[in-house]
């Protein structure tokens, strides 16, 4: 799977072409039809429709010369290192320490191998399953209360180049030479980019969802609130103040309902709500009438009219 996803160059027909060939036995003319042969590209994966300049093909022999003598040192002295603790190791972070029985411990990566990896994070971590692929390096399961953690250690072939000195794998031109593919900066920032859009237009879709229910919500309320036409006519306004939302509901006063009866729209003495997050002075005034306390709640957009009767609601 590692070697499949690895792959940049080969179609992926070929490649389930070739797997399912040889862990089902079968020979690869099993796979030709009579548009195409087994061995011909599809054209429409992502191998097939990938550009020339979406990766590169580099040398990098003594990148994994370093690569291996840290992980055989690490080993020698008895500690384990995941895929993302090698990377972060090899490129000089953390200080250049690790972990043995709890303890830090300093690794010179001077002295070892000439100085940390030239390589950015990606690229490291793609070399390094690049390694693992290619038997330098292998797998090491250690299961524990909540999960299984993955370590890397020096493979079958990790002895060809680390027997050898730094000079040498440098100079010669008859050590086996290890390459590796990796993404060009551009495919990478394509990438982020289009995450970034799918994020955002994904917030915008549910803002926008929000914001119809908050106004469908209101709606139901006005509803629950307005009945057919009344002789006294409850209508609900909405005040959003100091982060605060209290539903007023007002009421007209009989006398003025009787003086206004030859309006046969009882619409048209509402007013829709005022817009969203919109502040307004609210002014109180207290008045007794006979042994009740009767509250006037008049604003700067309600004064306009018959006079209003205004009464709070919980």
């Amino acid at each position: 799977m590692l070697r499949f996803a690895q792959d940049l160059v080969e179609c992926r027909k070929i490649g389930f072409a070739k797997y399912f060939s040889h862990s089902a036995q079968l020979s690869m003319s099993s796979w030709t039809t009579e548009d195409s042969d087994a061995l011909t590209p599809c054209g429409h994966c992502d191998s097939c429709t990938r550009p020339a300049d979406g990766f590169t093909r580099r040398d990098v022999t003594l990148e994994a010369w370093k690569v291996l003598k840290i992980v055989e040192a690490v080993q020698a002295d008895g500690g384990h290192l995941t895929l993302a603790m090698l990377a972060e190791l090899a490129r000089g972070n953390g200080g250049e320490t690790y972990r043995v029985g709890g303890r830090k411990r300093k690794l010179d990566l001077e002295r070892l191998c000439g100085g940390k990896v030239g390589l950015v994070k990606d690229e490291l971590e793609t070399l390094l399953v690049q390694l693992l692929i290619e038997n330098y390096l292998r797998e090491s399961y250690h299961q524990t209360a909540y999960k299984p953690i993955v370590y890397l250690l020096t493979g079958p072939l990790a002895r060809r180049p680390t027997c050898l000195s730094q000079e040498r794998v440098v100079l010669d031109r008859n050590v086996p030479k290890i390459e590796c593919l990796f993404r060009t900066k551009a495919t990478w920032k394509s990438r982020a980019k289009a995450g970034a859009s799918k994020g955002k237009r994904k917030r915008q879709s549910q803002d926008s969802s929000d914001e119809q229910e908050e106004e469908e919500h209101g709606e139901d309320e006005m509803d629950d609130c307005i009945s057919a036409p009344h002789k006294t006519m409850p209508v609900v306004h909405d005040y959003i103040r100091g982060g605060c939302k209290a539903m007023v509901c007002r009421e007209r006063l009989d006398s003025d309902v009787e003086s206004d009866s030859s309006t046969s729209d009882s619409s048209s003495c509402m007013r829709d709500p005022p817009a969203k997050k919109r502040r307004t002075e609210i002014k109180t005034k207290t008045v007794m009438e006979g042994n009740k306390e009767v509250i006037y709640i008049l604003s700067d957009q309600d004064i306009k009219g018959p006079t209003v009767k205004w009464s709070a609601i919980n």
